[in-house]
């Protein structure tokens, strides 16, 4: 999350959220493999197989275009509290994200 804290970083995180509650720019730690990776919120989507609204994607800070693998909800280890992505930086991501990578975002 490359300008916003460094890899290996320690983030303040709560574990108790509530997933209704996420919204895109909200920034989560989540588990992929074995590891934890703190990324942004971009899109919530339904379960094909239980019409359930419980997998997201999310993105890199950097680069803005680039995105991550479906993540299932369970996967969600805690929403991060101690850092936010800046209003301009989402105006921004918003307005690239409009021009790069047409149908990965």
């Amino acid at each position: 999350m490359n300008p916003l804290f460094e890899d290996g970083q320690f983030v303040v995180g709560n574990t108790l959220f509530d997933f209704d509650q996420l919204k895109k720019f909200d920034i989560i730690v989540y588990e992929f493999n074995g590891q934890h990776f703190c990324h942004y919120l971009w899109k919530k989507f339904n379960n094909f197989e239980t019409q359930e609204r419980d997998i997201v994607q999310t993105r890199p800070l950097n680069p803005v275009w680039d995105y991550d693998d479906y993540i299932a909800k369970d996967k969600i280890v805690a929403v991060v509290v101690n850092k936010k992505i800046s209003k301009m930086r989402q105006l921004y991501i918003e307005f690239i994200s409009l021009f790069v990578g047409k149908g990965k975002v």
